[in-house]
């Protein structure tokens, strides 16, 4: 089901993170350089995830859980980006309204571009995105108190016939 809902919503936030992401800068050469590239794009993508969260206030949330994997999707242009899921409880003494509220607050303030939509099937979400670095795509996960974040990292290059690993 992650990998669905991760893959599902690439597209939608490929389009607004990789279309200028490595413009002009070289493939990694070696199996380490790539490693190591898929390693900092991890990083900084958790990195954004975690830096919203805190700005949820304390006992708003509970049961946070990072899937401790994600995979390599396509960009444009063959380039690459991680991605990946967490999830999080709603409290029953606050709303999703309210939390999506804080989150919106908090990504404006670190310097995110926030679209505040309704998914398919009405639940609002947010789109939170950051020129050529990391998005995430938060919102309700079913009809409970449970959240989704699928988090991209920016778009990186990969050298020709490059065959990712399942996971990373």
């Amino acid at each position: 089901m992650v990998v669905l809902v991760v893959v599902g919503l690439t597209m939608t936030m490929t389009m607004t993170s990789c279309n200028s992401a490595g413009s002009g800068a070289t493939a990694p050469r070696t199996s380490a350089d790539v490693t190591a590239v898929i390693a900092s794009a991890k990083r900084e993508a958790r990195q954004a995830e975690k830096r919203l969260l805190r700005n949820i206030p304390e006992g708003a949330i509970e049961k946070l859980s990072h899937y401790p994997t994600g995979s390599l999707v396509t960009c444009g242009s063959g380039q690459k980006q991680w991605a990946s899921s967490s999830s999080f409880d709603v409290t029953a003494k606050t709303s999703r309204d309210t939390v999506l509220d804080e989150l919106e607050s908090a990504a404006k303030e670190e310097g995110f571009l926030v679209d505040r939509d309704v998914a398919v099937d009405g639940a609002p979400r947010l789109k939170i995105s950051r020129g050529a670095g990391a998005s995430m795509l938060i919102g309700p996960l079913g009809l409970g108190a449970n959240m989704d974040i699928s988090t991209f990292s920016r778009c990186f290059n990969v050298p020709e016939g490059f065959v990712p690993d399942p996971a990373y």
